[in-house]
């Protein structure tokens, strides 16, 4: 991938993504190259900049992996729905059986778009196992 289109400034920031981050970046970065192929806007180098710096504003969110993917997941809820989800585990010893029923009432109220990763039905199983992994770090951190 030339990161050619890059200014030196953007090719810094880059690099300060982790690898996972800046290898998800380049599969971006040649999808968007595909999809102009052959159109009036396939020598445009901003094209390329933005897919290869599109998730630099996570570098500043100090959220893991997990956190992030949760934070990406809350933003497909519906917020009146949501409070009924967190009435799931609050004042509760998050056993297996709490996790679960918060993890079914997450994806209740989920509604995630299907795209290349994965269907609906699919990222919304996903969606209930990082909102069960999530509580369980939460609560391990909490003790």
């Amino acid at each position: 991938m030339d990161t050619g289109a890059l200014t030196p400034e953007g090719f810094a920031q880059f690099r300060r993504q982790p690898n996972h981050d800046q290898r998800h970046a380049v599969g971006v970065a040649r999808d968007v190259q595909a999809r102009l192929r052959d159109t009036s806007h396939a020598d445009d180098p901003r094209w390329l900049s933005a897919a290869l710096l599109h998730d630099v504003g996570k570098l500043d969110s100090r959220l893991g992996v997990y956190g992030r993917v949760v934070a990406t997941v809350s933003g497909t809820l519906r917020t009146a729905s949501a409070a009924d989800a967190a009435k799931a585990v609050i004042g509760t010893s998050l056993d297996q059986a709490t996790l679960k029923k918060a993890a079914s009432a997450a994806q209740a109220i989920m509604s995630p778009a299907a795209d290349a990763r994965g269907p609906v039905e699919y990222r919304r199983h996903v969606g209930g196992i990082m909102v069960m992994r999530a509580l369980q770090r939460a609560a391990s951190r909490a003790k």
